[in-house]
């Protein structure tokens, strides 16, 4: 009976350990199943804006993150690689270093090379460090082109062919729940698609206003666009709209400010550099309770 008792713990280990290693694997994959595979119709709900413009075989995939990093991607069966032809376009203010020889070079408007310090720790050579206008690296780009955006409120990763993925860093998983009409301080313009530095604010859609300029820049994307005015009865400019080539609202000026519209509503930033947000959704009516007879005994 002993001998059989032996045998049988004996047994029953490989089972126990077998059991582990599966338990291991489920809370794995439960770990990994935290991030979120974004279909490209959804990408707006994850305050990601993407443009793809060209054809199916010949086009160009415009994406801008939440912190303002932009990664732009052009593709061409059988002319170029999924990732091999790429522009990669930090917020206002920062900049991109590629790691070289265990340093930081940054490329000026000449194409000349300018040491920016040894690289980070694990920095490997090859990549890329996207930084904001504080210095802080808010994105890299490794060799194989695979991209990794560092926000608040997660970490997204793109594919080389496009491909985007989001894992969540807390228990806020609904980005757009954020979005709440109202007053937008400074310390929430990422949760919004805001990035800026001094005077010059990034929008969700590219769009950058210097508001101590009035200065304007439109990104590629959107580069075939026009203008229209609305005058006042002395023939004064009161509002001046912008729209691409389809007639999509790019944004407006007026008296208030500087509107431009977003997936869920529209944002718009004072001469001040006060920014609000209003939301295009319904408010959510509580439902009214059911008619109460009260009678007495």
């Amino acid at each position: 009976m002993g001998n059989d008792r032996a045998t049988d713990k004996a047994a029953d280990a490989p089972r126990e350990e077998e059991s582990v290693r599966a338990s291991e694997k489920l809370a794995a994959d439960s770990h990994r199943s935290g991030e979120v595979n974004i279909a490209p119709g959804d990408l707006s709900k994850y305050t990601v804006d993407r443009q793809k413009l060209g054809s199916n075989d010949d086009y160009t995939l415009y994406t801008q993150y939440p912190n303002g990093v932009r990664m732009n991607r052009f593709e061409a069966t059988g002319t170029l690689k999924p990732g091999q032809s790429y522009e990669l376009d930090a917020p206002p203010g920062g900049m991109v270093v590629e790691i070289k020889h265990g340093r930081q070079v940054a490329t000026n408007a000449d194409g000349k090379e300018i040491d920016k310090g040894a690289a980070p720790q694990g920095a490997v050579d090859g990549s890329k460090l996207v930084k904001d206008a504080s210095g802080k690296v808010i994105a890299t780009l490794d060799k194989d082109q695979t991209l990794h955006v560092k926000t608040a409120r997660g970490e997204y990763t793109e594919k080389p062919d496009g491909r985007v993925s989001f894992k969540p860093s807390g228990t806020v998983t609904d980005l757009e729940s954020l979005h709440q009409t109202g007053a937008v301080s400074r310390n929430k313009f990422e949760d919004y698609g805001l990035s800026g530095s001094g005077h010059t604010t990034r929008f969700p859609n590219g769009i950058e206003w210097d508001r101590t300029a009035n200065q304007i820049h439109i990104p590629t994307e959107h580069n075939q666009f026009y203008t229209s005015n609305e005058t006042d009865a002395q023939g004064n400019v009161t509002k001046v709209i912008a729209r691409d080539a389809g007639g999509k609202l790019l944004y407006f000026q007026d008296g208030q400010g500087f509107h431009v519209p977003t997936a869920d509503g529209e944002l718009t930033q004072s001469s001040d550099g006060k920014v609000t947000f209003k939301s295009n959704k319904p408010a959510v009516r509580q439902a009214a309770l059911p008619p109460v007879d009260i009678t007495g005994r």
